[in-house]
């Protein structure tokens, strides 16, 4: 079906952006499964505190502009679909090796998706794309990467407090912190309302207009897209 819509070879990239505790790390694994399993496309996740060598904000921004660049560039000369995966691969082993049991052996293009495992840390980063200078910024870095490849911003909304909560226990528990106490509770939202002060959201009053983006509101409560066409792009 992507050959056929002419889209066989897309690449995109993928930038996750939002409030802390909103899931954007796991929502970014799950795009990354969902995209190889179900669309056969190559996908790989960028964590932007993962490129954060210096203090220099111009410095860790041009570093990881050049991981994801040399990225595409490299995959675009390995076009061929993925190879199945060895005898007894499978689950997180499979995905170790970047090939999942029963995934499509066709070219549906190439992900680069990036976010940040930190939202704080990587506030002032540039492709947190926590303002619209930031946006900006990626926009014309991922346009220098060459005219086949594409950016889309993902913001991830939650407006439920009690999810927002929800949120903050599993991760406690995933740093095997079992209990979380209404102090934890609040120390967090607090770091969350601060954040917020200083956080832009994708503005829907035509100064962004020309960005293509997805807002999810409540893990698909509510989804608002612009400017969202093409095959890889509409899953």
């Amino acid at each position: 079906i992507a050959a056929l819509g002419g889209n066989q070879g897309d690449m995109h990239v993928v930038v996750l952006i939002g409030l802390p505790e909103v899931g954007k790390p796991f929502l970014a694994k799950r795009m990354r499964q969902y995209l190889r399993f179900f669309h056969g496309a190559d996908c790989e996740l960028f964590d932007i505190c993962d490129q954060m060598p210096t203090e220099s904000v111009d410095t860790n921004s041009a570093v990881l502009t050049k991981t994801i660049s040399d990225w595409m560039q490299f995959k675009s000369r390995c076009p061929l679909p993925p190879p199945p995966p060895p005898a007894g691969c499978d689950g997180e082993a499979a995905e170790a090796a970047g090939v999942y049991k029963g995934q499509k052996a066709v070219d549906s293009g190439r992900c680069a998706i990036v976010y940040g495992s930190n939202s704080v840390s990587a506030f002032e980063e540039k492709w947190s794309g926590s303002s619209k200078e930031r946006r900006r910024w990626i926009q014309s870095e991922v346009k220098n990467m060459g005219r086949s490849v594409k950016l889309i911003f993902v913001e991830v909304k939650v407006t439920d407090p009690s999810l927002v909560r929800r949120n903050i226990q599993i991760k406690r528990q995933a740093l095997g912190e079992n209990e979380t106490s209404e102090e934890d509770y609040r120390r967090v939202e607090a770091s969350i309302r601060a954040y917020a002060k200083l956080y832009v959201t994708l503005q829907q009053d035509g100064s962004e207009e020309d960005m293509s983006y997805v807002i999810f509101i409540n893990y698909g409560q509510k989804v608002v897209t612009n400017r969202m066409h093409g095959f890889l792009r509409m899953r």
